[in-house]
Parts: C-alpha cells; structure tokens; sequence
C-alpha cells in the first residue's frame, strides 16, 4: 500500500467589514463596504460576485465578505451588512394664495399640497427658517420646495414660483406753514414735497384724502 501526504492548508482569517455611511440609504444614492483593515495579498469575493476591495452598493440587500487565497482557500463569510435603499416621496406642487408681483412692505401666503417636511429654497439655496407647509414669501426670488420622508430622502424640487417685490415710493416730507395748535375753525396748511403723484393723506388710523 502506498503511502498519501495529506497538506492541509489554513482558511484566511474571517474579514470583518465596514460601511463608510449609514447603509439606510435613499433611492439614486449608494453607500460604500469595505473591509476594515488591510487585506494584503488576498482577493475579496463579495456575496454578489465582485472582486473590488471596496464596493459601491446602490440596491437593498445583505452584504457580506470572503477572502481568498492564492490556494484558492476561502476564509469564513465577515459580518453581514443589510443595505436598505428608501424610496423618495414624489414631486409636490406649490400654489401662490395671492398675486406673486406685489409692493416690497407686503407678502404673499404659498402652501404646497403634500404633508410631510419641507425644504424650501430660493433660487436653488435652501432657506433654513422655512420649513413649514405654508410660508409667507416677502423677498424677492424664484421659490420651490423637496419634501423629506423619515430617512431625510428628498422628492424632486416642486414647481418654481416666481416672487416679483417692487420698491415702495420715496416717502414725501411735510412742512407747515403756521402753528399746528390752533383754535376750532381756524386751519393750517401743509404741504407735501414729493415727485409723486396721487398722494394719499391720512391721519394716524386712517385716509382723510387723496390730492396731487
């Protein structure tokens, strides 16, 4: 009978592997595995069937690693990494409550017709004090709005809203001519200088009359 030499070669060392992120991740987006040390001379065979060190994963799904040898020995599979990719909500729509071209001392009401959170931005940069279904909108600017789901995972940008403000006349200076303390029936006259027409005369609550 002859005689067999029976070589058994060792398994590499179990991997343990990382995300680089939160591996809940938002739909379009992707969140990196890779193992958490150095993997020398050996070759990554991931649980899809890729061979990269680090890998870029975009699809929902456990993850795990195996490292193989140039034996063709393959190490015991690392740790299990769940990726969950979490839909975005859909695009919503803004609709003005009042005209979007008005005087720079007023606002106009702007409300969106979905209820989540809000990201509302201003010519395409996010305005932090505005995050409420409805806003008051006084400066000037083209306005939309993302929704964010729990996962922070934003819908496309809204429609754009277009705020027009238009500059508020220079305001006129009055002077009198007499004393503006006098006796019942007698008057004094005042005097508006100002280049603009159609002025609007008015006492501390209300208009008394309009003249030129």
């Amino acid at each position: 009978n002859g005689n067999f030499l029976v070589t058994i070669n060792p398994l590499p060392a179990t991997p343990k592997i990382i995300s680089d992120s939160s591996p809940s991740i938002c739909d379009g987006t992707a969140v990196t595995l890779r193992p958490d040390a150095s993997i020398g001379n050996l070759d990554p065979v991931w649980s899809y069937l890729t061979y990269n060190t680090a890998v870029s994963i975009s699809k929902s799904g456990v993850y795990t690693l195996k490292l193989k040898d140039s034996k063709n020995c393959e190490s015991l599979p690392s740790n299990a990494i769940e990726v969950k990719v979490n839909a975005n909500p859909g695009r919503p729509d803004i609709v003005a409550g009042g005209p979007t071209t008005f005087c720079a001392d007023k606002f106009v009401t702007v409300a969106t017709t979905q209820n989540a959170s809000y990201q509302w931005l201003k010519n395409n940069t996010i305005v932090p004090n505005l995050n409420t279904v409805i806003v008051n909108l006084s400066e000037a600017g083209t306005y939309n709005v993302k929704l964010l789901n729990e996962f922070g995972c934003a819908s496309p940008p809204s429609n754009d809203l277009k705020i027009t403000t238009l500059a508020l006349p220079e305001s006129p200076i009055i002077t009198k001519n007499g004393t503006a303390e006098f006796c019942a029936g007698n008057s004094v006259e005042l005097t508006a200088s100002s280049s603009i027409q159609n002025l609007v005369w008015k006492t501390s609550d209300k208009d008394v009359f309009s003249t030129n």
